[in-house]
Parts: structure tokens; C-alpha cells; sequence
């Protein structure tokens, strides 16, 4: 879908998580300073789109040891793209399977269309964390959830420039031909 519209973008109107997502993006990349709705604005809720995407991604690789992290907000400090490719980079908040607790970590991730009329992922590339060998990922307390998106610029501006300088990266070219459900 090349134009969507906020009411293509809802939930009951997507056959998935994906194509949802796509039609988010799309959107996004036409108005990025649009009003999503009353509530939001089309920036918004890519990134609520993006934060629900990371854990649905991690579960798409064959290694089992990264399907327990989730993210549970993202600061984006880069976005940009076009109908085909976007990319984005920030500080995500995220946690383990226990839930106990919150950590920072960065994240940079490449999606690419087939052409601007396709809303499944031709390919994916996710970056996630700083490695840590005790812990998979460090993890990184801010000094207060008032200012982690402040204090998440430090990390943003330290990323790593190589794929073993991340704690997780996940390439998916192509990207698996199985549709998740909407949840």
C-alpha cells in the first residue's frame, strides 16, 4: 500500500505485524511531522510500532538465548528513508524475561522493502546493546527515568561501528516468508 491512512494502520485492518508496521512506516515516511490521531502524531506511533517490533524480531532468530529480552520504549535519534528502506537508531528501554528490571541499551535497525507497494520486510538488519559476558547485554541503569532519553544520548553518540561491538545483531536477508499474528 503506497498511501495508507491512520485507519489503514489499525490493527483490524492488517492480516499482520508486519504489514501493519509497513503501512506505519509508510505513513511516517510521507507526514513525518502528521498527527497519527488526537493522541499522537505519526512519529509516536512509529515508535510504538518499532518498540513492539524489536521483541517479535528477536524471536525470528535461531538463537534461543535472545528471545527473553523485550523493549518497553525507544528514543529514536535517527530516522530517515523513503518507501523502500528506512533506518533507524536510538536508546531503547528494555528488560529480561523476569520483568524486574530496566536497562538502556542503543539499537540500530535497517528494513528494506521489495518496492514501495510491498508490506512484508525484503530484509531486516537489527542491531541491540552493548555485549556483556555475564549478562548477554549490559545493563545500563540510568540515573533516573525521568532523563533516560538524556541520558541516553551518551549512549546513542558511542554506538558501535561493527556488527561484534553489539551485543545482538540480527540479519535478516531475506527476511522469513511466515507471517506472525497481531497480537
Amino acid at each position: 500500500m503506497k498511501n495508507p491512512t491512520t485507519k489503514d494502520c489499525h490493527p483490524d485492518n492488517c492480516s499482520n505485524n508486519e504489514q501493519q508496521l509497513a503501512r506505519i512506516v509508510r505513513l511516517w515516511v510521507r507526514n513525518p511531522d502528521g498527527a497519527f490521531d488526537s493522541h499522537q502524531s505519526n512519529l509516536q506511533r512509529l515508535c510504538s510500532a518499532l518498540e513492539y517490533r524489536i521483541q517479535g524480531w528477536l524471536n525470528y532468530s535461531p538463537d534461543m538465548s535472545i528471545h527473553e529480552f523485550w523493549s518497553d520504549g525507544i528514543h529514536l535519534r535517527l530516522a530517515r528513508g523513503n518507501t523502500s528502506t528506512v533506518h533507524f537508531a536510538g536508546t531503547a528501554i528494555y528488560s529480561d524475561r523476569h520483568g524486574n528490571h530496566m536497562w538502556l541499551a542503543p539499537f540500530d535497525i535497517r528494513i528494506g522493502y521489495a518496492n514501495e507497494e510491498t508490506e512484508w520486510p525484503a530484509s531486516l538488519h537489527l542491531r541491540f546493546g552493548i555485549p556483556d559476558p555475564d549478562t548477554r547485554i549490559a545493563r545500563i541503569e540510568p540515573r533516573s527515568w525521568k532523563t533516560w532519553r538524556a541520558e541516553g544520548e551518551e549512549l546513542f553518540q558511542t554506538m558501535p561501528t561493527t556488527d561484534n561491538g553489539w551485543a545482538i545483531f540480527l540479519d535478516l536477508d531475506p527476511f522469513p516468508d511466515c507471517p506472525d499474528v497481531l497480537s
